[in-house]
């Protein structure tokens, strides 16, 4: 405690030095904080963008579908797997998708597309696609179009033909009516098409004969996947299988876990991801669902798409990198500080060793001096960096470009308005990065005073 005393009276003496010091120190914590808080908002949205609301945290494949993506490499016992899965606790949500590559087609033009075959409701649980519905509405469990007149008046005149189809429909577990589809809203843009409107669809089945169908735009989708919105269709699941010969037949299932650790992006908790994998790998096990006849991979989101992982992962490296520039100059400016008030106070420490002091209690009392600048400079930096970080939080960063739209980062588009997370735990590592940095650069310092020559010492003029 009479070190830091020590420490606190000489940093005084030269006010403007030290006020020059740890204003510098300060605004670069303060800036630096409010940085992480806007980064963590960036990485936070990208994670939901591409990993909560498309590929889950654990996904379910036949092991050449990923390879390959053809049709026929699909995934069985479907409504057995999800029973299994969502038996468990530590299963939030499983959701199967189909898949297709398709000619999508308006009246004039086409374009590739990629066809996605959804569960709609499990579908909204998993991404809340629909609250992405720009224009028109989300898809229907069931397609429910009411009959038009002319329907009415052919089912009044041929009652019993009429009932005989549908006892028929009623035990066809298959939805009837207008095919439904939403697709993205630079598709639509593309092909010219509107809702109320039909885009055709060209595609291969299963079994490598051609497949090709209409379906009714009911809803233009926004999702924030720049690929997405420009080449993604979503119709109800059973009508692709339908499409493409492949009944009861699925090519991927998304498993979301329920525990808050996994939920979280947190790139040091890989451990929760690998233990929700062996909790599915035992479940479907256990049920008879994986065995040694039936191919079934299993993966984590990082090892089915090691590039969005190491997208986001990448964000996280970008905060210490920060952190190692500004700590950088901040060193330099402790390093001249003390340097100079060594190189003033030669004679002084000569007295002070003269007179019994020991060279380690100099060399603390250097030390000491660094820790008073470095707390003055926490300080500041906490001031600052907490009014940059609540500004971000509640109002964020307009970084919308033409038509309002917002960035588009590693295929993401980004909302508008980013605003930031604040995190305590970059604060805590923020803070003992300064204290350490501040610890070692008062090193050389410290020890140039501890080693001063008292009989030297007294020769230098004040």
């Amino acid at each position: 405690m009479m070190l830091l005393k020590v420490g606190w009276r000489n940093i005084g003496r030269r006010k403007g030095r030290t006020l020059l010091t740890t204003l510098a120190m300060g605004v670069g914590v303060g800036l630096t904080l409010g940085a992480i808080t806007l980064q963590t908002g960036l990485t936070e949205e990208l994670f939901d963008e591409m990993v909560t609301d498309t590929l889950g945290h654990v996904q379910l494949h036949h092991p050449q579908y990923s390879e390959t993506k053809r049709p026929h490499y699909t995934l069985t016992q479907v409504t057995q797997t999800l029973t299994a899965l969502e038996s468990k606790p530590e299963v939030a949500l499983a959701v199967p998708r189909v898949f297709a590559f398709a000619l999508a087609g308006g009246e004039r033009e086409s374009t590739g597309a990629l066809v996605m075959g959804v569960d709609p409701e499990r579908e909204k649980e998993l991404s809340e696609i629909h609250l992405e519905v720009k224009y028109g509405r989300w898809l229907k469990e069931h397609n429910t179009e009411s009959k038009s007149e002319s329907d009415l008046d052919s089912q009044n005149k041929t009652a019993p033909e009429t009932a005989t189809q549908a006892a028929t429909q009623a035990a066809d577990p298959r939805p009837h009516g207008p095919k439904e589809a939403v697709i993205g809203v630079g598709l639509a843009r593309e092909l010219k098409l509107e809702i109320g409107q039909q885009v055709a669809l060209i595609g291969q089945d299963g079994y490598g004969s051609v497949a090709n169908d209409l379906f009714m735009i009911v809803g233009l989708v926004e999702s924030g996947s720049v690929e997405l919105d420009r080449g993604g269709v979503w119709v109800p699941m059973q009508t692709l299988q339908s499409f493409l010969a492949l009944e009861d037949q699925v090519h991927e299932i998304v498993v979301l876990g329920q525990t808050s650790a996994v939920r979280e992006f947190n790139p040091s908790k890989t451990q929760d991801l690998a233990q929700l994998k062996m909790l599915i790998t035992a479940t479907l096990a256990q049920e008879s669902i994986l065995r040694p006849e039936r191919s079934l991979l299993i993966e984590t989101w990082k090892e089915a798409n090691p590039s969005a992982a190491q997208l986001i992962e990448s964000q996280s490296v970008g905060a210490y990198v920060m952190l190692m520039i500004v700590f950088l100059v901040s060193a330099l400016g402790i390093l001249n500080t003390l340097l100079m008030a060594v190189f003033e106070r030669t004679r002084e420490l000569g007295v002070l060793l003269a007179i019994g002091t020991s060279p380690s209690q100099v060399f603390a009392m250097v030390v000491s001096e660094a820790w008073m600048l470095a707390i003055l400079a926490s300080g500041v930096g906490l001031m600052i960096g907490g009014v940059f970080s609540f500004w971000l939080v509640e109002y964020g960063i307009d970084f919308s470009v033409q038509n309002g739209e917002g960035l588009s980062y590693g295929g993401v588009r980004l909302s508008p308005i980013i605003r930031g997370t604040f995190d305590w735990g970059w604060v805590s590592i923020t803070l003992i990065s300064l204290f350490v940095v501040t610890t070692i650069t008062s090193l050389w310092p410290a020890w140039r005073a501890a080693r001063v020559s008292p009989l030297e010492a007294m020769k230098v003029d004040t």
